[in-house]
């Protein structure tokens, strides 16, 4: 009997835990955001990358990127802590078709014009803006989210991806 009471109290009292933060939770939804009501900084930042994925030109994305780039959500394994932020990103966006095989021909500029062609933003609690909004909304995760922080001198650099489709 005092087995069974415990059992009790512990469920009950993970049941208030885990219920509490479900509610607490619920209040984190990010605030979305049009691209033409952020900040010019932000708005010029995605201007070029949104102007070198179309004209097939890596160095302004490369020079957009934070030394502290990370890919998360990446079950793959494909984030090399390691190695430097440009190698991480290009796991996820490979520019240099030499390569890659032929039927994945233009895949890292394709995904990366698709990626930065949305105009609409989430808010995270610290300051990102990450796009599409809503791509992390719906399980299992359908897009990838590429997310971007301030960097110095008021820039915006591109921080993290969290991957999509595991």
């Amino acid at each position: 009997m005092k087995n069974l009471k415990i059992t009790v109290l512990a469920f009950l009292a993970a049941l208030i835990f885990f219920s509490g933060g479900l509610i607490a939770g619920g209040n984190n939804v990010p605030e979305t955001l049009q691209l033409e009501t952020t900040e010019p900084e932000f708005q010029k930042l995605i201007k070029t990358l949104r102007q070198a994925a179309e004209q097939k030109k890596p160095y302004p994305i490369y020079s957009s990127i934070s030394p502290m780039f990370r890919i998360e959500r990446d079950f793959g394994g494909i984030f090399d802590p390691t190695a430097n932020a440009i190698v991480n990103f290009s796991s996820s966006f490979p520019f240099d078709n030499d390569l890659l095989f032929p039927e994945y021909k233009d895949y890292g500029w394709t995904a990366f014009q698709e990626t930065v062609s949305y105009d609409k933003f989430e808010k995270s609690p610290e300051g990102e803006l990450c796009v599409p909004a809503g791509a992390m909304d719906v399980r299992p995760y359908p897009i990838g989210q590429l997310c971007f922080g301030r960097g110095p001198r008021n820039t915006w650099r591109i921080n993290r991806y969290l991957k999509g489709g595991d």
